[in-house]
């Protein structure tokens, strides 16, 4: 599968461009970057589990790649010090939505794609994280229980844990204290090839 190979190119692209990147020191920052670093390595788990054909396990992590780009790109641009140390401890009572409401109050994410993405998708990933019934349906076939995942949502899901990893490598970029050493081009570009595949 043609995807799964620029998925796998993908990845390397990342680790080349982002590998020696100094990210600042605080905690805010180093919280930020381990949350969009989980988006990329969800990036990783499901170009190798579709390769293997563990399509169940893969659809799973839509949500987690999601959830992960979102909270980093939130304690990147948003956070105050104080919301960061609640959020260290497990203790910030935010909703989903008021940390995409925060974003979204930015000038770069005022368009709302991000709370689009929630509202259209948000129940669907939900379910095929905790085995509701969109995945469980898609282990079912007339005869038997086995995998039966279409392959035209295999696509989608590689198109968009692709494009979220590439947001989430752009945001680490931005972060860097030597960010000059990154083009923001090269993203651009990265995602322009990215959307051929959707």
């Amino acid at each position: 599968m043609e995807l799964v190979q620029y998925s796998e190119d993908l990845a390397k692209w990342l680790n080349l461009k982002l590998d020696g990147l100094t990210i600042p020191s605080d905690d805010t920052s180093r919280a930020a970057a381990a949350c969009l670093g989980m988006a990329m390595e969800h990036q990783i788990a499901v170009f190798i589990l579709v390769n293997n054909k563990q399509f169940g396990s893969a659809f799973s992590l839509a949500r987690c790649s999601f959830e992960a780009y979102v909270r980093g790109t939130w304690l990147s641009n948003c956070a105050t010090e104080k919301q960061t140390k609640l959020y260290l401890k497990d203790k910030l009572k935010l909703t989903f939505q008021e940390y995409i409401d925060d974003i979204e109050k930015l000038e770069a994410y005022s368009g709302g794609v991000l709370s689009t993405v929630k509202k259209s998708s948000w129940k669907f990933f939900n379910s095929l994280t905790h085995t509701g019934a969109h995945q469980t349906s898609r282990r079912n076939t007339g005869e038997s229980i086995k995998p039966n995942y279409n392959p035209e949502e295999v696509r989608e899901l590689m198109w968009f844990i692709n494009a979220i990893s590439i947001l989430a490598g752009y945001e680490v970029a931005g972060m860097a204290i030597d960010r000059n050493k990154v083009n923001a081009q090269d993203f651009i570009n990265q995602m322009e090839t990215c959307a051929k595949y959707s």
